[in-house]
C-alpha cells in the first residue's frame, strides 16, 4: 500500500467527519473520571516537497481554522459526563489533541444563584487552566473553551468597592482570558466605575472602534433608511486593521487568550454548535447559505442625520450609530438586509419585521427573547437560524440567564431572559454578550466585530479582540475557530494578497505530520494532516512528510 500528500492551494476538503467515543450524555451531575486516549503518530523518513504560492485562485471552500487546532485547550466538567462528550466531540471534529484536553472539579456548574465565589474559583477552574497552559506551553495555546456543564459566573469576594457593595457578579470567562495577570499590569479601567477590570492589551480600544455619535464608515458613504429614503453620512471614521491574536502575541507576548464556551441549555445543542459551523464553512462562507442579515434599531437611518442629544440619550445616539455603521458594511459586501427601526422589537406586534426567516447575522439593541418554547414564554418564535448563523445583542444584559438560560430567578421560567439566550437555545450557531451590566464601554462592537470578520477573521479573534474589556462580564458562545468568511470579503478583504495551502494525505486520511517550511503567517509550521496554512503570495513552501505511514510507503 502506498499513502499519498495530497496539498492543495485554496482547496475544499470534508472536516470533521470522524465521531467522538461515546460517553454518557446524561446533562446532570455524576462523579467520573474518563481517560482520553492521546492519537498514535506513524514514524518515518523524511519526504520533502516544495510547492510555490501562486496568487489568484478561488475562495477557499473549508476552514482555515484547521491550522490552529493544536492552539485551542478545551476545559470540561469532570463532574458531568455531558460536559467531556461535549469536549471530546469537538475535539474529534476539528482535530483538537487528546492532550488538550483537561478535566476540572468545580463546586457550582452556574455561578451566581450558587454564590460561586471569584476566590473559590481560582483554585477550582483558573488554577488547573494555568497549569495546563504552562505544560502545553503558556505562548502555544491560543483559545480556551469551555464545555456544557463549567461555571460561566462568579461572584467577586477579593475586592471591596467604594459604592459599598461587597460583591459584584462577572464573567468567569473573562477572568480566565487573563489568568497570568498580563492585562492586569496595564491601565484599570474600571476605577471610575467603582470596581476593577482592564484594558484588553489585544483591542484597538476606542481609538480602533471608535465610540461615537456619528459616523460612516471610511465616509462619505450614501445609505438608505428603512423606507429606502437616501441619508448621507459625511463624518469619516476609520478602523484599525485587523490583527490575527497569534500574530498579536507573536509580536507582543502578551498571555492572554480568547475563551469561548460550547454550552447551551442542552448538550446536544452544544455539539451542534460546532457541526454548524462546520456545515457553513463547508458552504464556502456564511453568506453562502442564502441567509439575510437582520437590524434591530429604534430609529430609521434619516434620524441619524440631527444634531445627537444630550444626557442619558448620548448612549442610545452612540448604538444607532454603531448598529448603522455595522448594517453599511453588510451593505457594501453587497449582503441581503432588513432592518427594524421602530421601539418595537422583530417579531413583537407591531414590527415592521414580524418573522424573521433564514436569518443569517442579527445585530440589535434592547431586545428580548419573550418567545414560545423558550423559558416558557407564550410568544411564537419569529427566528429561524440557518446553520453559521452569529447574533449580537447591544445590550447591557445581551446573555442575561446565562448560556443554559439557568442563572435568573425563578430557574427557567423568567421570560425576560437575554436575547443571547433565547437565540442559543433556538438553535444559533454563536453569539457574544454581556451576563450583567457592562457599563457603556464593556459591550462587544458589532460593527468592528462584523468588519474583522469581513476581512477573513475568526470568532476567536473578532470577538475578543472588539471587546475594549477584560476581567468582565463579556461571555462568548460558539466554536472560536469557526470563520464565517474564509479568505474575507471585498472590500475588507486584506489588501495584502495571502493564499491558503491545505495539506491532506490518503492512507491514511489523516494522522500523517508534515513539516511545512518557513512558518506561515500565523507562526505555524508542522501540522498533522488534514491542516492549512496561510502564506503570503508567491511564497515558496517546503513540505517535509515521513517516507512511510500506517504501514504505507509515501506515495507522492
Amino acid at each position: 500500500m502506498r499513502w499519498l500528500l495530497l496539498s492543495a492551494l485554496l482547496g475544499s476538503l470534508a472536516i470533521g467527519s470522524a465521531n467522538a467515543a461515546e460517553e454518557p450524555d446524561a446533562d446532570s451531575l455524576a462523579a467520573t473520571d474518563v481517560g482520553v486516549t492521546p492519537p498514535t503518530m506513524a514514524a518515518g523518513d523524511q519526504v520533502v516537497d516544495t510547492l510555490a504560492i501562486a496568487e489568484g485562485g478561488a475562495t477557499p471552500l473549508a476552514a482555515a481554522s484547521t491550522s490552529l487546532a493544536s492552539r485551542v485547550l478545551v476545559v470540561y466538567n469532570a463532574n458531568v459526563p455531558a460536559s467531556l462528550n461535549v469536549a471530546n466531540y469537538y475535539a474529534a471534529q476539528r482535530g483538537i489533541p487528546a492532550s488538550n484536553l483537561l478535566g476540572i472539579r468545580p463546586s457550582s456548574t452556574m455561578g451566581f444563584l450558587d454564590n460561586y465565589h471569584y476566590s473559590k474559583a481560582l483554585t477550582e477552574v483558573i488554577a488547573p487552566i494555568t497549569n495546563a497552559l504552562t505544560q502545553l506551553g503558556q505562548q502555544q495555546i491560543l483559545y480556551i473553551v469551555f464545555t456544557y456543564g463549567t461555571p460561566y459566573g462568579v461572584w467577586n469576594d477579593v475586592w471591596t468597592y467604594p459604592s459599598g457593595a461587597s460583591l459584584r457578579g462577572a464573567s468567569l470567562d473573562a477572568y480566565v482570558c487573563d489568568p497570568f495577570g498580563d492585562a492586569a499590569k496595564g491601565p484599570n479601567v474600571g476605577t471610575s466605575q467603582s470596581t476593577t477590570f482592564f484594558a484588553n492589551p489585544y483591542s484597538p480600544g476606542q481609538a480602533g472602534t471608535p465610540l461615537a455619535v456619528a459616523g460612516g464608515i471610511n465616509g462619505p458613504v450614501n445609505a438608505v433608511d428603512v423606507n429606502g429614503n437616501p441619508v448621507v453620512v459625511n463624518t469619516v471614521v476609520t478602523y484599525t486593521p485587523f490583527e490575527s491574536l497569534a500574530a498579536f502575541r507573536a509580536r507582543t507576548g502578551k498571555r492572554i487568550y480568547s475563551v469561548f464556551r460550547l454550552d447551551a441549555a442542552n448538550s446536544t445543542i452544544a455539539k451542534a454548535q460546532v457541526d454548524k459551523a462546520l456545515q457553513a464553512e463547508q458552504a464556502g462562507g456564511l453568506d453562502f447559505m442564502g441567509g439575510k442579515f437582520y437590524f434591530d434599531r429604534r430609529n430609521p437611518d434619516s434620524l441619524l442625520q440631527t444634531p445627537p442629544p444630550t444626557g442619558a440619550w448620548i448612549y442610545d445616539r452612540w448604538v444607532e450609530w454603531t448598529l448603522f455603521r455595522t448594517k453599511q458594511m453588510a451593505m457594501n459586501v453587497t449582503l441581503p438586509w432588513l432592518q427594524e427601526s421602530t421601539f418595537w422589537r422583530i417579531g413583537e406586534p407591531g414590527s415592521n419585521i414580524p418573522t424573521a426567516p433564514n436569518a443569517a447575522y442579527y445585530a440589535g439593541t434592547y431586545g428580548w427573547y419573550n418567545t414560545i418554547g423558550v423559558n416558557g414564554n407564550a410568544r411564537p418564535d419569529p427566528w429561524t437560524w440557518l446553520p453559521g448563523a452569529i447574533g449580537m445583542e447591544w445590550k447591557s444584559e445581551g446573555l442575561y440567564g446565562g448560556p443554559r438560560g439557568d442563572n435568573n430567578p425563578p430557574s427557567g421560567t423568567d421570560p425576560n431572559i437575554g436575547w443571547g439566550v433565547g437565540a442559543i437555545a433556538a438553535g444559533i450557531t454563536a453569539v457574544t454578550g454581556c451576563i450583567t451590566e457592562p457599563y457603556d464601554g464593556g459591550v462587544p462592537r458589532p460593527d468592528a466585530i462584523l468588519r474583522n470578520l469581513f476581512e477573513g477573521a475568526s470568532i476567536g479573534d473578532a470577538f475578543f479582540r472588539d471587546n475594549w474589556w477584560v476581567g468582565w462580564q463579556q461571555i462568548n458562545v460558539g466554536d472560536p475557530l469557526y470563520t464565517p468568511f474564509p479568505g474575507g470579503r471585498p472590500p475588507f478583504k486584506p489588501a495584502t494578497g495571502t493564499q491558503l495551502l491545505t495539506i491532506a494525505s490518503v492512507n491514511p486520511a489523516s494522522g500523517v505530520s508534515v513539516t511545512a517550511s518557513p512558518n506561515d503567517n500565523n507562526g505555524q509550521g508542522t501540522g498533522t494532516t488534514q491542516f492549512t496554512r496561510t502564506y503570503n503570495n508567491n511564497q515558496v513552501v517546503n513540505l517535509v512528510a515521513p517516507s512511510t505511514a500506517g504501514g504505507n510507503i509515501f506515495s507522492k
